[in-house]
């Protein structure tokens, strides 16, 4: 990876700012849902008399809104008490451990004693990662070697 490398250095963090810009987001929806709840409770509690029109249909979401929330609740309950009845969750079992496939230690050797070059490969690679045009031509843009190649010219052209 480039953030081991002592060649490369990381001059932004898109994904660390993306995921910061959705907490925001967030919060934001958070604050005005908040807002909009004690609007819908203060028209509750109003014992005012008149006829508003406006007033009344807010009374009446303020009155869903209440009953979504305790439906919410009770449904949240009987999850609860759900979960609770069946136990605590179990780790499930690799499928390439001899317990898991119940298989005996000698056909388990057998099997995994010849391993192709590929499978090796597999296992030395922690983890594969996606990368498009857009992120390759950012990388030979920046470095060195590879900003004035003709790969890097006719990639622009794709």
């Amino acid at each position: 990876m480039y953030g081991e490398e002592e060649h490369y250095k990381a001059c932004s963090d898109v994904k660390m700012q993306l995921k910061f810009l959705q907490e925001l987001d967030q919060i934001e929806k958070k604050k005005h849902d908040e807002a909009e709840r004690d609007i819908l409770m203060r028209a509750i509690k109003s014992r005012s008399k008149n006829d508003n029109p406006e007033q009344l249909r807010l009374k009446e979401r303020a009155k869903e809104m209440q009953q979504l929330e305790l439906e919410k609740m009770q449904i949240r309950n009987a999850d609860e008490t759900a979960r609770n009845a069946i136990g605590p969750r179990k780790k499930k079992a690799r499928i390439d451990s001899p317990l898991a496939s119940g298989l005996n230690d000698v056909s388990y050797n057998y099997k995994h004693s010849y391993k192709t070059s590929f499978d090796k490969c597999r296992e030395a690679r922690s983890r594969m990662k996606r990368v498009n045009l857009r992120d390759l031509i950012f990388v030979m843009e920046h470095e060195k070697g590879l900003c004035r190649t003709k790969s890097l010219y006719a990639s622009y052209l794709k």
